[in-house]
């Protein structure tokens, strides 16, 4: 986990996900270790596309950051959304963050979870059960 102060939080874009279905495309994804946070990266509509496999109460995030030094929060606030079964179907959810990251920037990302029942859910140190962090180059 990276711990943040509020000050250095709020220096980031955060954005709550908007309700729209996943956009089908090139896509990059990574889940944390708990299985409760799964994110994508659709790389030619700038998409951060962030959903929340299980009814647990916690907020899903994906926490990213970019080659031209912009850095953020997309939040999923609105519970559970997220189906996948592989091999025959894409990774599917309800909410996203449409971003304009510029093209051929390399973006940085990994999904986690916060207990908004117990924590100021804007502040990063508030965050956990994080993922890997994986990096793509932009392809818009």
């Amino acid at each position: 986990m990276i711990a943040a102060s509020p000050a250095a939080a709020a220096s980031g874009e955060y954005d709550i996900a908007t309700y729209q279905s996943w956009v089908n495309g090139t896509y990059w994804c990574v889940n944390n270790a708990q299985n409760s946070a799964y994110g994508c990266l659709e790389v030619r509509g700038d998409y951060l596309q962030v959903g929340d496999v299980k009814a647990d109460g916690r907020r899903t995030g994906m926490q990213w950051s970019t080659s031209g030094g912009r850095k953020g929060l997309c939040v999923n606030t609105a519970g559970k959304d997220f189906s996948f079964t592989p091999p025959t179907q894409q990774p599917s959810g309800k909410h996203l963050c449409n971003k304009d990251f510029g093209e051929g920037a390399t973006i940085t990302f990994r999904v986690g979870s916060c207990d908004a029942s117990a924590h100021d859910c804007t502040n990063l140190a508030n965050w956990s059960q994080w993922s890997d962090w994986i990096s793509r180059k932009n392809a818009s």
